[in-house]
């Protein structure tokens, strides 16, 4: 992440983690209550707390996070568990793993002493950042009112060299011309926002328009690949049995299908509202449009990840304000590794999208919008 990242979530840490630590070392003093003195008081007392600790940490605004930052928190660790694990939803479900063991085993208290220790250092480490980046002014990641901006989040172990990198560029430059011309009837380059570097990311400016297609187009494909999963799991198994490879490519195809038919669905769908009027120009870009989704699984497939965030300005419109709605909604999604990937579809090359439009889209002015300090 770069610097501006780090402070927005540094703040977040600073006003989550040592409220979160507090509760969490009241709950191991009635968690060791109940199992030195076991009766139902003590036991109460335990599950109170526990299920208030659940109740915050399921409201917590860490959970609202795009993606694409929830990605990079989740390259922080503290002691080898990843800060994602200590805040919010991503806390919650390690504490009911750890209650698995039940309110009066000896291992669910130390499980949860480690759980403690690690929220005490990270909430000490989250103070101390946000004292000394706040020292220094450097300025948070917060979007002025009016501004949206989408990302791509690449593997570093997806870069192989400066070409490899070009050529995601590349791909992600493309998608976000299409998509601008069919939100907006315009054809043009993105303007460059921020980098990143501990997931190499990119984030461009776009119209709210352009963001909520995005938004929309990413949400329909992680919701089919999460439906794979089955399939993800069953040939994972059969390669580990030794199965036919026959079998396993009948379940990669079976998969596959799924998937291109929900693709087809998705272009439909993102061209209800296209601002183009030439109807040439439309079945071009839905040609393009539609090889540019396969590369949005191929990447997603691959580890990659997509962000869209959005800052609606005081007077929002009805239209703007729906489109709002589905970034919001956008921002539930969690991209997880995929451990056993089932697809790899047909793309544009460097040639085809030469030949796809007539001109190219003009340069988008060098820089980035001037951030507020808070």
């Amino acid at each position: 992440m770069n610097t501006e990242r780090l402070v927005s979530v540094v703040r977040v840490l600073n006003s989550e983690v040592p409220g979160t630590a507090t509760t969490v070392t009241e709950l191991v003093g009635h968690l060791k209550q109940a199992i030195d003195q076991p009766n139902e008081t003590n036991q109460r007392q335990v599950e109170t707390t526990l299920q208030g600790l659940q109740r915050s940490l399921t409201a917590a605004a860490s959970n609202n996070l795009s993606p694409g930052v929830q990605a990079d928190i989740a390259t922080l660790n503290v002691d080898g568990t990843s800060v994602a694990h200590l805040i919010g939803s991503g806390l919650a479900e390690q504490l009911a793993e750890t209650f698995q063991e039940g309110y009066l085993s000896v291992q669910t208290l130390d499980r949860l002493r480690k759980i403690e220790s690690n929220l005490k250092k990270l909430a000490t480490a989250a103070q101390h950042a946000n004292e000394a980046l706040s020292n220094l002014g450097v300025p948070g990641e917060d979007l002025s009112p009016g501004t949206s901006v989408v990302g791509m989040g690449i593997p570093p172990e997806q870069i192989d060299g400066l070409f490899a990198f070009e050529d995601e560029v590349h791909f992600f430059a493309y998608l976000m011309r299409d998509l601008t011309e069919v939100a907006t009837g315009e054809h043009r380059d993105s303007q460059v926002y921020s980098l990143h570097s501990s997931v190499f990311g990119i984030d461009v400016m776009a119209a709210l328009e352009v963001a909520a297609l995005l938004a929309t187009a990413v949400q329909g494909i992680k919701t089919v690949l999460d439906l794979l999963k089955d399939y993800r799991d069953l040939k994972q198994k059969a390669e580990h049995l030794a199965v036919d490879p026959e079998v396993v490519d009948r379940l990669t195809e079976k998969g596959t299908q799924r998937v291109e038919q929900r693709l087809e669905e998705l272009t439909v769908e993102l061209f209800q509202s296209c601002k183009v009027s030439d109807q040439g120009r439309v079945n071009e870009l839905k040609t393009a449009v539609r090889l540019r989704l396969n590369g949005v699984v191929n990447r997603i497939e691959k580890g990659f990840t997509f962000d869209v965030r959005t800052a609606l300005p005081a007077d929002a419109g009805a239209a703007a304000q729906a489109d709002a709605a589905k970034v919001a909604a956008f921002t539930s999604l969690r991209f997880e590794p995929i451990t056993t990937p089932l697809l790899s579809l047909p793309e544009a090359t460097h040639a085809t999208e030469e030949i796809e439009s007539a001109s190219k889209p003009k340069r988008a002015k060098v820089g980035r919008p001037k951030q507020t300090k808070e």
